[in-house]
């Protein structure tokens, strides 16, 4: 029974880490789009994005799939 419990843990744990990782792929290409459209290094292009998720109550993953969607950052709602 445990080492049942135990499998079930993990396929949780490897579902979760595929998720992340295809989050990050989203939030690597909003970064390299804001830093294109932007002329921003990488950090800036960052902190612009989670300013702009912060401002906008949305996560990074969240606003990072509009850029990539749009080609932009949103404006701002607020």
């Amino acid at each position: 029974f445990e080492r049942s419990e135990r499998t079930s843990e993990l396929k949780q744990q490897v579902v979760k880490l595929e998720q992340r990782l295809r989050s990050r792929r989203v939030v690597l290409a909003a970064v390299l789009q804001v830093m294109h459209t932007h002329a921003l290094a990488e950090p800036a292009a960052f902190a612009l994005i989670r300013r702009a998720a912060m401002e906008q109550r949305k996560t990074i993953e969240e606003l990072s799939a509009e850029i990539t969607a749009n080609g932009s950052l949103p404006r701002a709602t607020g």
